[in-house]
Parts: structure tokens; sequence; C-alpha cells
């Protein structure tokens, strides 16, 4: 009997001992869950429910054979989690046709190939509308930057021998009457718009990585100082549209 006793003693220490262990896996187990499950609400609350907010980007794109760069800041709202409105400023580098004539009676456009580097300040309103539910990470944003983009440099450019060979010989194919010299050109700047769809994905609480691809365009005019001995003759030229893909990356707060 004694010995019976001792062997359910012993095989109900061994039971004992696994049951805790077994409880100690499944508690070790839950807090890992529990863990993992509140990884994923923090960062499923990263995403900016309302609140003031900034972005930051800089952006590069090709035209006319040349890079173009930008860089531009937005301070605004945001308006729940969808929808966000704010203000900004930015500065653009472009190249600018030398000279362009637009036949008004068939609207084709002869431009030069030479080109003009010149200096945009622009001043807009940009919208953005958050795709997605509430819990996916990156976020899908459609984007619209209106306004006015203004031409500080070159206020007005001298033409070299070059670029008047250039006019001579490509302008008078569709003034074949005119015997004038090309002497300045310049640019004023005009309306501004840039649609856009982009990703968002937060690296901390309050800071995030912007990541977009926008089509940016200025409805810009070139004016034109001629020659025609002994007289010069200063014309406004037609509107033109500039166009231009940008690739964008900066931070937000």
């Amino acid at each position: 009997m004694k010995i019976l006793q001792k062997k359910k003693i012993f095989f109900l220490s061994i039971a004992v001992c696994f049951s805790s262990h077994t409880i100690a896996q499944v508690v070790k187990t839950d807090s890992l869950t529990d863990t993992m499950v509140g990884k994923i609400d923090n960062q499923a609350n990263l995403r900016k429910q309302n609140g003031y907010f900034n972005n930051t980007q800089v952006g590069i794109g090709v035209r006319l054979g040349a890079p173009v760069l930008s860089i531009s800041t937005v301070n605004g709202y945001q308006f729940m989690r969808h929808f966000s409105l704010g203000l900004g400023a930015g500065y653009t580098h472009v190249n600018y046709p030398l000279w362009a004539w637009r036949n008004w009676k068939t609207g084709s456009v002869t431009r030069s190939d030479n080109k003009v580097s010149a200096d945009l300040f622009d001043l807009f309103i940009q919208l953005r509308i958050f795709i997605g539910k509430q819990k996916m990470l990156p976020i899908v944003f459609f984007m619209f930057d209106i306004g006015y983009s203004f031409c500080f440099n070159p206020k007005e450019h001298s033409v070299t021998p070059k670029e008047l060979q250039d006019w001579l010989n490509r302008y008078h194919t569709v003034h074949s009457s005119s015997t004038d010299s090309l002497i300045t050109t310049s640019y004023r700047g005009g309306v501004y718009g840039a649609p856009g769809i982009g990703l968002k994905t937060y690296i901390h609480r309050n800071i995030s990585l912007n990541f977009s691809l926008q089509l940016f365009f200025v409805i810009y005019s070139i004016n034109e100082t001629t020659r025609f001995a002994p007289y010069e003759y200063y014309s406004a030229g037609s509107k033109l549209i500039y166009l231009c893909p940008l690739f964008k990356v900066g931070i937000g707060f």
C-alpha cells in the first residue's frame, strides 16, 4: 500500500508540473498575441484623423531634354480621415522654348529648338483625398494643386547669334514675307495646376513619408521684341501650356 501511495504521489506531482508548464505557455502565447494586436492597433491609430499638418516635398522631372526641379511646402488642416485642404508655396525651375508662334488658322504651334531657363514661384491651394480602410497602411491618396505661378527669371532674355539664326531658319518658314529679327523674349506667369496620386506611410506617430507623381502644368505667355529696321516692335505672344510629370518625395508632420 505504501508503495502504491508513493507511486500515486509521484504521478500526481508530474501531472501538476506538466499542467503548470502548459498554463505558463498558454499565458505566454496570449501575452505575445496581445502585444502583436497592440502593435497593429497602434499602427492603425497612426493614421491622422484631423488637425493641423505640414507636408514638404522635393521633386524632379524632365522636359525639353533638361531637368525640372521643384520644392514645395503645404500647411493646412485635415478634416476627418479622408480629406485635407492646405495652402502651399513652391519653387520650380523649368525650361521654356526661346520663342513660340501659333498659327491661329490651324491652331498648330511652331516652337524654337533652343530653350531658356526660368524660375517660377508657385502659390496654390492643395486638396488631398485619402482612400482605403482605417487600418490600411500605406495610405493611397489623390491630390490636386491649383493656383498661380509667377515667373521671376528671366524677365527678359537677349537673343544670341545662334538663337537668332534659329529664328530666321524656322520662324520665317511660316512668315515668308517677314524680314524682321528677334531681339529679346520675355515670359509671364499664369495659372498653375498639378493633379496627382501618391502614397503616405507613417514612420512615427507624428511623422510620415509621402511619395507622389504629379502632372505639373502652367498656362504661361511668351512676349517678343522684334526689329524691322529702323523700328522695333513689341508683341504679346499667345498663351501656351507647359506640361511636365514630376516625381516627388517628402516628409509630413
